[in-house]
């Protein structure tokens, strides 16, 4: 099934690769590291759908940006409509790289399941905390403690 929906990306997306709308579920935040850098905070959707409801991936992970923050803490199973790019990449090691197709650049993200809204931090420092926090990570992993900072921002709402 799934090398079913990434061959339907790569067919019906990335040869006309115009900026299209899509439907998803918010799943789940996460991170990555890059070697001798922050982490980057991610976000994970599942369920994507094109406008005509066709299955284009089971989940994709995408950088937690802006244009998803500005909708605000999300809780699992919200569903979100968005438009973005179906762009090729390469994964894998050096030795076994593989092409395979994601969708970049999403825009316009729309909260369509929940009303009210729960604001996010904005700069990166905070997001990273926040994630960090939703995903019970040890502090002492990092040098500096994001999520510490984050739970200050936090009371500092109140």
């Amino acid at each position: 099934m799934y090398k079913e929906m990434r061959k339907n990306l790569k067919n019906k997306l990335l040869k006309d690769n115009k900026v299209k709308k899509y439907k998803a579920v918010f799943d789940r935040v996460g991170y990555f590291t890059h070697k001798d850098a922050m982490p980057s905070p991610t976000i994970c959707l599942k369920n994507i759908v094109d406008e005509s409801y066709n299955l284009i991936a089971d989940h994709m992970w995408f950088r937690y940006s802006i244009n998803f923050r500005k909708v605000g803490e999300l809780e699992k199973g919200d569903q979100l409509t968005f438009t973005a790019q179906t762009r090729s990449y390469y994964k894998g090691q050096a030795h076994s790289k593989k092409e395979d197709y994601k969708l970049t650049e999403p825009k316009n993200v729309r909260l369509i399941s929940r009303q009210q809204l729960k604001p996010l931090p904005h700069t990166k420092r905070l997001i990273l905390g926040y994630v960090l926090n939703k995903n019970n990570v040890n502090s002492e992993i990092f040098s500096e403690d994001y999520v510490s900072e984050y739970l200050e921002w936090l009371k500092s709402r109140i």
